[in-house]
């Protein structure tokens, strides 16, 4: 069984469809709403009758029908019908899924990035170290010349738009004001940061905090990385911002 299984208390087999996910904050887990969901009804953790769910490409009913071989996390914060929290979980035999299962059928481009859980992760770019937008863009008229212009990030996508001008707006004040001191180096804080990982990756993923957490993705420096990527940022353009000559 591949990928990650989701538990949901109180669900009813047959009541399972993308409404339902929504209800228990699990919309992520498919590409969309119209994909196909497995789901069986089972005790799940804490003897909670409900019903399990995934878009796993074979089960072992087995498996399933016997929630001790499966490891359970519950999502923190989350709270679906009947004031009950979701799990997730996978069966501990077969070990924790890999990038290449919680892949989108869709992708953006970016830059592949090795992360704390040992996976290459795709981390999509949403604007070039030119400040040009590279997110799929929504088509609009122009209400003065009846032309088709783009008109703003789709809305699917605004969430890493904004963490990618949060963090320009962060590096580049950080940026001037070593400039202005004559330091060779700056340091600054990425505005939301975890959550910037988190939105970045479910991009192209079907994770939320709750499975990154769980595969381990995030350690010191991680935050980093992701929104250098985020950003096409490497080293060498920092270092532009605070050479006085503009040149490295």
């Amino acid at each position: 069984m591949s990928g990650f299984l989701y538990f949901l208390p109180a669900a009813t087999q047959g009541g399972v469809d993308f409404a339902t996910l929504k209800k228990y904050g699990l919309a992520h887990i498919v590409d969309t709403p119209k994909q196909e969901l497995i789901h069986r009804g089972c005790l799940g953790p804490e003897n909670i009758q409900g019903v399990i769910v995934g878009a796993a490409d074979r089960w072992d009913f087995g498996d399933v029908k016997n929630s001790d071989a499966i490891t359970w996390k519950r999502f923190p914060k989350v709270v679906g019908p009947e004031g009950l929290s979701p799990w997730l979980g996978y069966v501990e035999a077969n070990g924790l899924p890999v990038t290449s299962e919680l892949a989108r059928s869709i992708q953006l481009p970016g830059e592949p990035l090795s992360l704390a859980d040992g996976n290459e992760w795709l981390v999509p770019i949403a604007r070039d170290i030119e400040g040009n937008c590279k997110l799929p863009m929504a088509i609009d008229l122009d209400e003065e010349t009846g032309e088709w212009v783009l008109s703003k990030v789709r809305a699917e996508y605004s969430k890493i738009w904004n963490h990618a001008i949060g963090y320009y707006t962060a590096l580049t004040v950080a940026a001037l004001a070593a400039r202005e001191a004559n330091e060779p180096t700056f340091k600054f804080d990425i505005p939301d940061g975890e959550a910037l990982v988190v939105d970045a990756l479910a991009t192209n993923y079907r994770v939320s905090a709750r499975e990154l957490a769980t595969l381990g993705v995030l350690s010191t420096g991680m935050v980093q990385a992701v929104a250098d990527v985020l950003c096409d940022w490497g080293d060498s353009a920092k270092k532009k911002l605070v050479d006085n000559s503009g040149t490295e």
